[in-house]
């Protein structure tokens, strides 16, 4: 796997547009390659650029946890807590409006 070149493909494409999900998956791409700190720095970007954007926050936490910071994974805790409620939410909504 070559962490290093994904990496640069990630950056490119953040230079043209920081969408949450390029962010996202640059974030899973320094996890893979074993280095959480700037895991960390790509995931926590992704949440605050989308809220909502619900799989980014077990990866965020379990980071923090590798990390041994036990107060920053406790602080994404609520923020998940609410980005899962509303999928769940918008799940029942797009359910319930079915014919």
């Amino acid at each position: 796997k070559d962490f290093a070149r994904a990496t640069a493909f990630y950056e490119r494409a953040l230079a043209v547009e920081a969408a949450p999900s390029v962010l996202y998956n640059a974030g899973l791409v320094r996890v893979e390659a074993g280095d959480d700190r700037e895991a960390v720095r790509y995931l926590a970007r992704a949440q605050r650029a989308d809220p909502f954007l619900t799989p980014v926050y077990p990866a965020l936490m379990a980071a923090h946890r590798r990390l041994g910071d036990a107060a920053s994974e406790r602080e994404v805790g609520p923020a998940f807590l609410a980005a899962a409620t509303r999928a769940r939410v918008q799940g029942h909504v797009v359910e319930a409006r079915r014919p």
